[in-house]
């Protein structure tokens, strides 16, 4: 009758529960989507707003910075935005011959895009992807231990939605003597004395102006005599003296670096001396090819022009995702799109022309990409 209807929904229900209980405890991944889901509704429902400000100010003229030292520092800031300050000597005080890699990348999805060594008391300037560029002193970023995840950089700082930190640079002070050059996706470098960019509020400033659809990828400190290397995700690459950039005004556009193809966009910047003809360029695509070449067989040309060859990109390699100077002591730390992070030594890669595809450095998943990679520069320290 009735009572045995309500009797087998009350198993039926029960049994369900048990599946999807048992998935949880089966499944890492449906664990972790349950605990998301709880701790939303848990924000959503009592979530309060903070009741308290902190306020650096000076007391009885006395700066706050006075009292904080000028000790060496290290600040890292991860992919996806986590950002902390660590005393130097976390990373000196360990044993030598070590991998080097063990506290950098923040979580299994996660890896370290700017690693600063830095003191207390120097400018920490970040720039993001939509030309804007926000300040802070070194020592206003939280402090965490050399293994800590840090803070999300959105704690600190007002920044927009879809806004992200494509730069970090550090500085004492803003000379007249030196200065920025900033690289955008569509091919514009600017050149911009580095004082115009000493009075920033919390809110921000306006870096350089970006024109519709292109966005900053990067920004280095220059000197009149470097060299600038641009490459593109097609493979094309384009060496120019920083000289036949002329400086301009902070929200100046800035003039053409390279000319692009339509379906072609600028991944990478990078900085040679005018001297330099040893330091070597690693080239990586997104399905994991990649090379190093010495750049002096990248031939210097004028601004502008459509470059030469740097990589031969191919379905079967992919685009080009970046480029960065490295030497042979180095290591590389690459990121997939399935959240595994590779570690590759740079002497294991070969030396070998510029017009070429490259050697594959890693074996991806199906379907997987190469997400982001970054440099490791080796110190013979542990843990670092």
């Amino acid at each position: 009758g009735l009572e045995r209807e309500k009797i087998l929904d009350e198993f039926n229900e029960l049994q369900k529960l048990i599946v999807y209980l048992t998935s949880i405890l089966e499944d890492a991944d449906v664990l972790r989507g349950v605990l998301r889901e709880e701790t939303q509704y848990v924000k959503d429902t009592y979530a309060t707003p903070r009741r308290t400000e902190i306020v650096y100010e000076s007391l009885e003229g006395i700066e706050v910075e006075d009292l904080i030292p000028d000790d060496d520092v290290v600040i890292t800031l991860s992919r996806r935005g986590y950002v902390k300050r660590t005393t130097l000597a976390n990373y000196q005080q360990q044993k030598r011959g070590g991998k080097g890699i063990a506290g950098l990348h923040t979580s299994e999805d996660d890896f370290v895009q700017e690693f600063l060594t830095t003191t207390n008391h120097q400018y920490l300037l970040l720039f993001t992807n939509k030309g804007r560029m926000y300040q802070l002193k070194v020592h206003q970023v939280p402090e965490g231990s050399r293994t800590a995840k840090g803070v999300h950089i959105a704690n600190l700082l007002p920044m927009e939605k879809e806004e992200w930190v494509a730069n970090a640079l550090t500085v004492r002070e803003f000379s007249e003597s030196s200065y920025f050059l900033f690289a955008t996706k569509k091919g514009v470098v600017k050149r911009s004395v580095a004082s115009d960019y000493s009075h920033c509020r919390r809110s921000g400033m306006i870096a350089l102006g970006l024109k519709e659809g292109d966005e900053l990828i990067a920004v280095r400190e220059v000197i009149e005599s470097d060299h600038v290397v641009l490459a593109t995700s097609q493979g094309m690459a384009i060496r120019f003296a920083l000289s036949g950039v002329r400086p301009m005004g902070r929200i100046a556009a800035g003039v053409k670096g390279i000319s692009l193809r339509s379906d072609d966009s600028v991944v990478a910047c990078v900085v040679v001396r005018q001297d330099d003809e040893t330091t070597k360029i690693m080239t990586i695509s997104s399905l994991g090819y990649g090379k190093r070449t010495k750049v002096d067989l990248y031939r210097l040309q004028s601004r502008g022009g459509i470059g030469l060859i740097n990589f031969k990109a191919s379905p079967k390699t992919g685009p080009v995702i970046g480029a960065m100077p490295v030497s042979d002591t180095d290591s590389l730390v690459l990121l997939t799109s399935t959240n595994k992070i590779i570690r590759l030594g740079v002497e294991d890669i070969r030396s070998i022309g510029r017009a070429t595809m490259g050697v594959r450095l890693v074996k991806l998943d199906e379907g997987a990409t190469v997400a982001g990679f970054d440099k490791v520069e080796e110190s013979g320290e542990e843990n670092i």
